[in-house]
């Protein structure tokens, strides 16, 4: 498997006896390495598999699939172990029960693997999502993440445990790290077809509600192009079945993504894709994210979303590139819960709808998303014609007025009368203003021009290895992002 894939593993066990005669771990099991160098022992390493897939309460005489998404290029084992005589007899069935289906990310950037991320820093106020990583057990991103999706079985609500799924306060999973980079959605932890994490270029790109348009049909937004409507990918009204994996009844001290106010940012989003080489070492400025807001809500207390609507919105730069520029999230309906469903005894279930379309030049205007030279060019020609409106207007009232004695036009006078005074002031007013803007910027640089202004003595021969301008001696704290497994 190559960086940013995936695998879809399908398991047509429904000619297995029920579990009553044959149990999953005892009598057979399903086994996934995943390593990037097979050695002969690669069976010894497996990969931890879903809660859902262990759980008693999935029905193993079933279709099983398995998403298996890799985030190197790396070689992967599936071994279906048989330990019942009975069921060794049958292992051609196994085997020929089984089919593999791959797919890799393409459409970001077209011809790459890269993809869109999310990026949660420890400086939110939502409380964090259950299907994050843990951090105090790993270190580094992971290889592969498995998940149930089959869309057969009832699915299972995942365990809230104390420092695994849940952290209160959140302090207790940061620690020193202030960001955390994921390449799926957050708080989305439980969806039929998806299992825990809901991928972007999955969604994007492989979804039946996706219109893909060929790379060499699709008609990308020019700066200039006014008026003008992409032909690029479309995804609309992408429906996913989802169930809370939080308990309502046990309050945290944040609040959680249903739970929080209108115009709250539950997230931030690259605005351009990444490779997944990039994810647990790129650091992310605020001018290379977006963030993505909750639009309205009308939930609190036991009064919880029903309908969860994400739109993205991008703008297609060229034939291959996409930029993200707008992602918001909106709860469409309601549910009052009963008692059984707000203390965990009850499953409660949502919808998430997903929208994924290209913007309009119009559109990419109002949220200047286009280059600073065409907000110039805009601003000139808008001053432009408001002056030629401006000469329309006198020039007509000019030529239909019942005046006898129309005085003349005197622009030359105006200027003479009135530039004066102003220039005037704005040099007494950039005076002062340029001369602290030379002197802050000579003491941050350490020099003006050719000439030295050292903010500290060095007596040193060599200047390079002094203390010299005025934050040199201030200590530099390094943050670390790490992004983690599930």
């Amino acid at each position: 498997m190559s960086e940013m894939s995936v695998m879809l593993v399908t398991m047509d066990f429904r000619h297995l006896p029920t579990s009553s005669y044959f149990t999953y771990g005892y009598d057979w099991a399903i086994s996934i390495t995943a390593l990037t160098d097979m050695n002969g022992n690669e069976a010894s390493t497996p990969s931890y598999l879903p809660e859902m897939l262990l759980s008693t309460s999935t029905s193993k005489s079933d279709t099983i699939q398995l998403a298996l998404q890799s985030y190197v290029a790396q070689s992967v084992r599936i071994d279906i172990l048989l330990y019942s005589g009975y069921l060794l007899a049958h292992k051609t069935l196994f085997g020929n029960s089984t089919v593999a289906q791959y797919a890799v990310a393409n459409r970001a950037l077209y011809g790459t693997t890269k993809s869109f991320v999310v990026v949660l820093t420890s400086s939110l106020s939502v409380a964090l999502p259950m299907n994050l990583p843990i951090i105090d057990t790993y270190t580094t991103y992971p290889t592969m993440l498995i998940n149930d999706v089959s869309t057969s079985s009832t699915r299972v609500k995942h365990s809230s445990v104390s420092g695994k799924t849940i952290f209160s306060p959140s302090s207790l999973y940061w620690g020193s790290n202030s960001a955390v980079n994921l390449p799926y959605l957050p708080y989305f932890s439980n969806c039929q077809g998806y299992g825990e994490a809901i991928h972007f270029w999955e969604i994007f790109e492989l979804a039946p509600e996706c219109v893909l348009v060929p790379y060499n049909e699709t008609v990308p937004i020019h700066q200039y192009s006014f008026g003008s409507y992409p032909k690029a990918d479309t995804c609309s009204g992408i429906s996913i079945n989802c169930i809370y994996d939080e308990v309502f009844s046990d309050q945290q001290s944040s609040s959680r993504w249903f739970e929080v106010g209108a115009s709250t940012m539950i997230m931030q989003m690259s605005k351009e894709p990444m490779d997944a080489s990039e994810l647990s070492s790129s650091v992310l400025s605020t001018t290379e994210v977006i963030s993505v807001t909750l639009a309205q809500t009308q939930a609190g207390g036991r009064v919880v979303p029903s309908t969860v609507h994400l739109t993205f919105q991008y703008f297609q730069r060229t034939s291959s590139r996409k930029s993200l520029v707008k992602a918001t999230v909106e709860f469409d309906s309601y549910k009052t819960l009963n008692d059984a469903e707000y203390n965990g005894g009850t499953q409660v279930a949502y919808t998430l709808l997903i929208d994924y379309l290209p913007m309009s030049h119009t559109e990419l205007m109002i949220n200047f998303a286009l280059e600073y030279h065409f907000y110039i060019i805009l601003y000139i020609l808008v001053g432009f014609a408001a002056v030629l409106i401006t000469a329309i207007f006198t020039i007509y009232h000019r030529l239909v007025t019942n005046a006898t004695d129309i005085p003349a036009f005197k622009f030359w006078s105006y200027l003479k009368f009135n530039m004066p005074p102003a220039l005037y002031g704005m040099a007494l007013a950039l005076l002062p203003v340029t001369a602290v803007i030379f002197l802050i910027a000579s003491l941050i640089s350490g020099h003006l021009s050719s000439y030295n202004v050292w903010a500290y003595p060095c007596s040193g021969s060599d200047p390079s290895i002094c203390q010299l301008t005025i934050f040199d001696n201030i200590p530099v704290c390094v943050f670390r992002i790490t992004v983690l497994p599930l």
